[in-house]
């Protein structure tokens, strides 16, 4: 892969004006041996910006999430300052690949998979493209849906100082979307400083 080919995916979404929210309407799917919840972009949308839990899927997220509503409302949006250029470097180096592929876990697009590192670099960096990632940003730039596979019940590899945290602050999946922009930011950060 070439330096410039990591900007395509991100750039095709910007410049064709199709909004990444009608890219991805649904941000989780949580698919387990017995039953399969969606729960849409507009969900957690309204969840964060009043509060209100109408989704049947995250209301149990958030139930399992081991943080409370407004600890998650202020962990979802919270920005971090970001180098475009810096972190479209990392996430097409090797450790930017075994960084994604240790840390997405069994989420990933629902009709292919195999393909999740692909499509969560592409919303990372388009995300990423303004200088600032936040939680929110990421989801919102998903360029298909994504599900989560949990046969024995939800849990992520939760990344930085989250991964320390007892109980289901270190493997639920909001837990897991909350630390995710931190850590990247601090991995592009390092790997920006290094010659």
């Amino acid at each position: 892969m070439t330096h410039r080919s990591w900007l395509v995916l991100p750039l095709l979404l910007v410049t064709s004006g199709m909004s990444p929210v009608l890219a991805a309407p649904v941000p989780i799917r949580q698919v387990g041996s017995q039953s399969e919840w969606s729960t849409p972009a507009t969900a957690l949308r309204q969840f964060v910006s009043t509060g209100e839990i109408r989704d049947r899927g995250l209301m149990h997220l958030i139930q399992h999430a081991g943080w409370g509503s407004d600890e998650l409302r202020i962990g979802l949006t919270k920005p971090y300052r970001v180098d475009a250029v810096a972190m479209a470097r990392y996430l097409t180096s090797e450790p930017g690949e075994r960084f994604l592929s240790r840390h997405l876990g069994s989420y990933g697009p629902t009709g292919a998979p195999e393909a999740a590192r692909l499509a969560m670099r592409s919303a990372i960096l388009a995300a990423a493209s303004d200088g600032l990632i936040s939680s929110m940003d990421l989801l919102a730039n998903l360029p298909t849906d994504f599900s989560l596979r949990h046969p024995g019940g939800p849990a992520m590899p939760v990344c930085g100082h989250g991964a320390a945290m007892a109980g289901e602050r270190g493997r639920s999946w909001l837990s897991w979307l909350v630390f995710l922009p931190a850590c990247l930011q601090a991995e592009a950060s390092v790997r920006r400083s290094q010659p």
